[in-house]
């Protein structure tokens, strides 16, 4: 599904999520924000209206969930498609997502809303924490 970000291979960042150990805990840059492009700041707003919408629907149904989680997929593809970022913003970015991706593709095939619960808070905690991380 996620295309090639700055033309490189990213497919191996979204198998399957029981593959993958959490990456490692994302830092500052010696005490500063990463630098995002306009572009990946755009797709981040995006994603996080993309959630920001679905807390305005009461009691969600497990479909529902998985209509979040192909959304999100879909923007994080385009995210990727558009990405140019390079070094180590590029780097921490995509540590950054590792969970968010984990976490949107886990929606899509949810079957109780218990469990999608708690995906779209840890997921909704991770959109937020981009600020925190990059300008």
């Amino acid at each position: 599904m996620l295309l090639a970000c700055n033309h490189q291979d990213h497919s191996e960042m979204h198998q399957d999520s029981t593959s993958h150990e959490e990456t490692q805990a994302l830092n500052l840059n010696n005490g500063m924000k990463w630098k995002a492009d306009t572009a990946t700041n755009q797709r981040i707003t995006d994603l996080q209206n993309i959630a920001d919408h679905f807390k305005t629907i009461t009691a969600p149904t497990p479909s529902e969930y998985q209509v979040l989680g192909n959304d999100m997929n879909n923007m994080l593809q385009k995210l990727l498609q558009e990405c140019k970022m390079t070094g180590p913003d590029h780097e921490a970015l995509h540590q950054w997502l590792t969970p968010v991706m984990r976490l949107s593709n886990d929606l899509k095939n949810i079957k109780d809303s218990s469990t999608a619960r708690k995906n779209v808070n840890d997921l909704d905690t991770q959109l937020k924490a981009y600020h925190t991380y990059f300008e």
